[in-house]
């Protein structure tokens, strides 16, 4: 689950453009997130005003905010050039540096930014965060850092990337109920992000507050009735809290939207043999036991031990055996199934 948790730099990064400018038009849509809209209109405007800065700022922060890093980088560079004593493009020209991964460059222009314009927190975040992700200071140094400068700014939305970051970066130390204060004070000015309603609901279930968990998920599909992994999620929190008609529900649902997911096959085989249902268990293990899925031998290893485990709960030990001891040859060496056949030999004496 960590290696999911993790997703939030990636996906969060920047929702939040730093813009602020003498056309209201173009700020105004910057702030209600139409960046469609302002993407037109900028390249509308440019056609008759090729030379104006702020515009090419806008319209590199609308692409940004839709994710087209490489086109953003372009005109937000373009802005900087053409009014290089601007200190908001020199610093958002760091923001799509940081965001592509060039954090050399981030770097760079970060500190000339505090030479030219004076110290500020921004860039001294952008500098921090960029050394933790080229492997030049440790989670413990940036996680300090970010909070020394958080507890020194007001709060506001144009710093909902630095909330997420921390957030990610509290997730990799496994400081979930961290990783939640900082998701959640991004969430008070991205209350449409999905992505961040996934990761924290994701965060309650390490802690196993499942009522928390579901509670985000509903989010999201309030948000997007079409997301295509919340029903896997709203499947798993259900099903640990022993709701296993609700987890099998939300896992077919899973299935329905993630056909060539063969995976959810295995994961739904094991509600159903927590619902007692061994022998549709089974059957359906069997049937994957059947698809390339087996070659990948982790999923192998998961299959032969859901295998194990269903016959073993209906005391047919000679079967179960023998996946365990499949489980095992596909780098499942746990002692939960050493457990397993060490009982079976027993028995069997």
């Amino acid at each position: 689950m960590d290696k999911k948790l993790n997703l939030i730099f990636l996906i969060a990064m920047i929702f939040t453009p730093i813009v602020h400018g003498e056309n209201k038009e173009l700020s105004d849509l910057c702030k209600d997130r139409k960046y469609v809209e302002l993407e037109k209109i900028c390249r509308a405007m440019l056609k008759s005003d090729p030379n104006n800065a702020e515009v090419y700022h806008y319209l590199g922060a609308s692409l940004y905010s839709q994710h087209k890093d490489k086109e953003a980088f372009q005109y937000v560079e373009k802005a900087y050039k053409l009014a290089p004593e601007n200190g908001l493009y020199h610093i958002n020209l760091a923001r799509v540096y940081y965001r592509i991964g060039d954090y050399k460059k981030c770097i760079a222009i970060c500190k000339e930014d505090i030479k030219k314009f004076g110290d500020h927190p921004y860039p001294r975040y952008l500098i921090a965060a960029s050394k933790f992700r080229s492997n030049l200071i440790t989670l413990d140094e940036v996680i300090k850092e970010l909070e020394s400068i958080v507890k020194a700014l007001p709060e506001h939305h144009v710093y909902v990337c630095l909330y997420t970051d921390l957030a990610d970066f509290y997730l990799m130390k496994k400081s979930y109920t961290s990783a939640i204060y900082y998701l959640s004070k991004a969430l008070k000015y991205e209350s449409k992000n999905e992505y961040l309603y996934v990761c924290r609901g994701n965060a309650y279930m390490v802690l196993q507050d499942y009522a928390k968990a579901i509670d985000n998920f509903t989010t999201v599909t309030l948000l997007n009735s079409n997301h295509k992994t919340i029903d896997a999620d709203f499947s798993y929190a259900f099903q640990m809290s022993g709701k296993y008609e609700e987890a099998l529900k939300y896992m077919d649902k899973a299935i329905i939207k993630n056909p060539d997911d063969k995976y959810l096959l295995v994961r739904k085989s094991g509600i159903l043999r927590l619902m007692g249902k061994y022998k549709e268990a089974i059957q359906l293990l069997e049937e994957v036991e059947k698809i390339d899925l087996i070659k990948n031998k982790d999923i192998a290893a998961t299959i032969y031990f859901e295998l194990g485990e269903n016959y073993f709960d209906i005391n047919e030990f000679k079967k179960a055996k023998t996946y365990f001891k499949k489980s095992l040859k596909n780098n499942r060496n746990n002692s939960f199934i050493t457990q397993r056949i060490n009982y079976i030999d027993k028995k069997n004496q």
